[in-house]
């Protein structure tokens, strides 16, 4: 199924009302998209909708638009939010009156928006209870019934309606039916609120009307305590109830009864001779005067007796008294009755500790003390601990009977911590009329007055001739004390008519209704005050108080009474202009165009008209451009409408889109004097940049930069970035910025070949072999290199000239300290031995590389000088002549073939032999002597020339490939 199919079958599950039961994910916002639209709107008027979009929406977004009834408002199919914007607005035209709802569809997902449309027609359509409060703490309750249109506003009905009330079972309705008469649109009710539940209305034709109403009470805890409670027989003890509420004392402003009553008449009664049985014995009521009661119980035979003390509308509580002796615990808490015999004379008796009493136990003043004597009986148990070193032993005492003593006249003595009233000493002896009635014997106990003159928590200790020490507490607060207030509850009313406007009742700090005659000792009288005069309205036994009157324009009313602070309450009849509201999205993208609505409305908050030009004020964040708002920055803005009949404010939260990029480092970024780029790179488009280098930068485009480092630091450069719409974006580039060189060493040879020489190199603390060419990167530090002398690389030697770097030259190739400060070439300049390896010749040995090399022949003498050993041709290298020239290539081994030369020899023997010839045949024919030596040298030079073409002919030429390639050098020797 294609996306938009998926979004049309979701819209036509909306429309039918399917939605709920099918997507259980309909919301008028999701986690990215929220979609706005006036919430109460008038038919007839013009508005727009807006969604907007959490992110903005890159390469734009179209969203689908529908409503559940398009009789009732008119809104566009679809709606393009443009690229990088976040707001789509789309016109909606009220129809006519009535609920509807909006849609907008988007990948897979449904938003929707509930609108109100309003008319100015009043037809009733159905029922509305309206009751003073929502909570009660009192039972009688009075209420209206009204006739409601669409709006919720009063609408008076045709003819006289008949209206059943009915109410869940914990309230009582007084009466089952009710009237509102034609022309009317009220009609007034009380009830019983004896619990939490509700009271519903219906009328013929109309809907039902329902109101919720919560029993409550007052969280008050009810104490009660009896002292003493182990009790003597036939003897009197004290009981206390008090009210507490947080911990503090509560003193309700009335008379509070409470019930007494006791489980055991024969151990405990509320009546002096026990041989009267009434109903008296049993229960006893107690008034409760500022929250406290006090009385006293008449015990009889031993046993335990639970009383119990039922409060008027606070509750009830419990404690536990015992009559006679009793065994109890390590903390003193009565376990069971002694049933061991008693003492036949209980005077024998001698008491040996006065406890005491302090109750209630929290006031904020005064209280009342209770002593009384008692002989306690001890349990002494000893145990016995052996160790290694020494024996330990440890006695404990435990009480495990407490037997009641009577008063037997001594005088004991009180002492207490703090700003604290009380006796200081007090005699325990019988009253005179006790004494009168039954003799001695009859009391153990006697009561006092305590009067706290200061808050805190104090401590009362009693004492006396033969009693051990025993103390109890008393804690003096501040008293609770409940806010009362008027509370106010408008009718719906219509201008022009006299009727019931407002309801008047009281209420506490929590807000629920009091029983105000109960609370004040009597009706409340209640004055209300307005331009109109002065008017005197009393609330009595229903709780509320009703002023009535006509009116047809809003009408400030001042309530107040003699105990209770005033209050103000403008009653406005609906269908009259009581206020103005403005609606605008809560949420919106900054920089954009944002919708609102402005109405007049009545009472209940029912717009009457929509208003286009009244007072705005706004936040200064807050531009205003006709109908539309702008909000230039981020954060809450509030805008408030301003009119003579009221005024309305809301805040926007603005939001900006988030501004992501990246820099994008090309070429070396951490080296002083070399420059590199950065670039900026987003996915969106046009965007502002701003940088903040500690370095020279030049600007290549608007989003490119060109930085060159020129300290040696670690520092940061800052790009910020900036688009309309978006939140400014920072981004920082971090430069460890370094003196760093790039040094190359190299070697070559004079026959321009790249020689590959191992090497040592120490740069500052580095220190590494290395084999040229080589290029690093160091700090700038200082160096230390040796290139070596003699290098034989494959079967070619090489000799160092000198090294170079930059102006300088090493000509032993070591480099010692020298500091790096730039880039820099070290070379290392090798001449090639070229090995020129000849026999019977002179000239040869080692010659660099290019040098030229001159070769001769020498004749030898062979015999004295008459035979010699001349040149006759070369073995090795292409040259005819015994002295040869050539340049230093390449290694060369020759041989210069000799052979015998005579013409010394026979140039002597000729010369002898023409010499004899001469004087014995020419010189006598007189041939001159020069003519015959040009003979003979020219018969010479014949015979050498032959032997010269002879050699020509059998010379053998060789070529380089018969020298040999594992010859050593010796570069030293010539």
């Amino acid at each position: 199924m294609k996306e938009s199919q998926t979004t049309q079958l979701l819209v036509g599950l909306s429309l039918t009302g399917l939605v709920a039961s099918c997507f259980g994910y309909v919301f008028a916002e999701t986690n990215s998209v929220n979609l706005w639209a006036p919430s109460h709107i008038v038919a007839g008027e013009n508005y727009e909708g807006m969604v907007i979009l959490d992110t903005g929406a890159k390469y734009g977004q179209t969203m689908m638009l529908s409503t559940n009834d398009p009789t009732i408002i008119k809104i566009p199919e679809s709606i393009t939010i443009l690229p990088y914007s976040n707001h789509g607005l789309f016109p909606i035209k009220a129809i006519k009156e009535g609920a509807v709802t909006i849609f907008a569809a988007t990948n897979g997902q449904i938003i929707q928006k509930s609108i109100n449309v309003y008319s100015s027609s009043r037809v009733p359509e159905g029922l509305r209870i309206i009751l003073p409060v929502n909570t009660t703490k009192t039972e009688n309750m009075l209420g209206y019934v009204i006739a409601i249109d669409s709006k919720g506003s009063p609408a008076p009905v045709s003819k006289d309606t008949k209206v059943n009330l009915n109410s869940t079972p914990l309230i009582q309705v007084d009466e089952d039916s009710l009237l509102i008469k034609s022309g009317s649109h009220l009609s007034k009710f009380s009830a019983k609120i004896k619990g939490s539940g509700k009271i519903f209305a219906n009328a013929e034709g109309l809907k039902i009307g329902e109101h919720e109403i919560a029993k409550t009470q007052d969280v008050v805890t009810v104490k009660i305590a009896v002292a003493p409670n182990i009790i003597l027989e036939d003897s009197k003890a004290y009981f206390f109830v008090w009210l507490e509420k947080d911990g503090k004392p509560y003193k309700p402003p009335y008379v509070v009864h409470a019930f007494l009553s006791s489980n055991n008449l024969d151990s405990i009664r509320f009546t002096a001779r026990s041989d009267v049985k009434q109903h008296s014995d049993s229960i006893l009521q107690i008034s409760m005067i500022d929250g406290v009661g006090s009385g006293h119980v008449i015990s009889g035979n031993s046993g335990s007796a639970v009383i119990t003390a039922n409060v008027d509308a606070f509750g009830s509580t419990q404690t536990s008294v015992v009559v006679g002796s009793v065994i109890i615990n390590k903390n003193f808490q009565p376990l069971e009755s002694d049933k061991e015999e008693k003492l036949k004379e209980i005077e024998k008796r001698t008491p040996n500790v006065a406890f005491i009493w302090l109750y209630p136990t929290v006031t904020d003043s005064g209280g009342y003390g209770v002593v009384a004597l008692y002989n306690m009986n001890f349990t002494k148990n000893t145990s016995t601990h052996a160790d290694t070193n020494s024996t330990s032993v440890s006695i404990s005492s435990t009480v495990n009977r407490i037997i009641p003593v009577p008063l037997d006249g001594r005088t004991i003595s009180l002492t207490s911590s703090g700003d604290l009233q009380h006796p200081n000493m007090l005699k325990l002896s019988e009253s005179k009329e006790v004494l009168l009635q039954r003799g001695v014997g009859y009391n153990h106990a006697l009561l006092f007055d305590v009067v706290g003159k200061s808050q805190g928590e104090h401590t009362v200790s009693v004492s006396g001739p033969g009693l051990e020490r025993y103390q109890s507490r008393i804690n003096i607060v501040s008293s609770y004390h409940d806010l009362y207030q008027l509370k106010t509850t408008p009718i719906p009313t219509l201008p022009g008519n006299t009727q019931a406007l407002v309801m008047v009742s009281i209420v506490d700090n929590s807000g629920a209704l009091i029983d105000a005659q109960k609370t004040f000792a009597g009706p409340v009288e209640i004055s209300a005050a307005n331009r109109s005069g002065n008017e005197k309205i009393t609330i009595a036994s229903q709780n509320s108080a009703i002023y009535s009157g006509n009116i047809v324009e809003a009408l400030p009313t001042i309530f107040s009474s003699a105990t209770i602070s005033p209050v103000e309450h403008i009653i406005t009849p609906n269908g009259i202009a009581a206020s103005v509201s403005i609606d605008a999205p809560t949420k919106a993208h900054i920089t954009e165009k944002i919708p609102f609505a402005i109405h007049e409305i009545d009472s209940f908050g029912v717009p009457l008209r929509k208003i286009n030009f009244t007072n705005i004020s706004a936040t200064p964040g807050i531009t205003i451009n006709g109908k539309y708002l702008e909000i230039n920055n981020a954060g809450t803005e509030k805008i408030a409408a301003i009119s003579k009949i009221g005024a309305s404010n809301i805040n926007i939260e603005a939001f900006a889109n988030n501004l992501d990029f990246s820099i994008i480092p090309s070429g070396i970024t951490n080296r002083i004097g070399k420059e590199f780029e950065l670039r900026i790179t987003s996915d969106v488009k046009d965007i502002n940049v701003q940088i903040e280098s500690p370095f020279p930068y030049k600007k290549i485009d608007d989003l490119t930069y060109a930085i060159n480092p020129d300290k040696e630091e670690h520092l940061g450069i800052t790009f910020t970035a900036f688009k309309k719409g978006y939140t400014p974006s920072k981004n920082i580039f971090s430069v460890h910025a370094e003196k760093i060189v790039n040094i190359g060493f190299k070697a070559i040879g004079n026959d321009g070949k790249e020689l590959n020489i191992e090497k040592h190199i120490e740069i500052g603390n580095v220190s590494k072999n290395i084999v040229t060419p080589y290029q690093g990167e160091f700090k700038s530090q200082f160096l230390k290199s040796q290139f070596p002398p003699n290098v034989v690389i494959g079967n070619h030697g090489y000799k160092l000239n000198n090294v170079v770097f930059e102006d300088q030259e090493f000509p032993d190739g070591k480099i010692s300290n020298i500091y790096l400060s730039r880039d820099a070439q070290i070379i290392a300049k090798y001449d090639r031995m070229i090995k020129i390896d000849v026999e019977n010749a002179l000239g040869g040995g080692f010659y660099t590389y290019g040098q030229v090399v001159n070769l001769s022949v020498p004749p030898k003498d062979k015999f004295s000088f008459l035979v010699r050993e001349v040149f006759d041709h070369w073995e090795g290298i292409p040259h005819h002549t015994e002295n040869v020239s050539f340049i230093a290539y390449d290694d060369v081994r020759a041989r210069a073939i000799l052979h015998d030369d005579y013409l010394f020899l026979m140039t002597a023997f000729g010369f002898g032999i023409s010499s004899i010839m001469y004087f014995k045949l020419i010189w006598k024919k007189g041939i001159s002597l020069r003519w015959y030596m040009w003979r003979f040298f020219s018969i010479l030079k014949i015979n050498n020339f032959d032997k010269q073409v002879f050699r020509r002919s059998h010379m053998k030429k060789t070529t380089n490939n018969s020298l040999n390639s594992d010859h050593e050098f010796d570069f030293d020797k010539n």
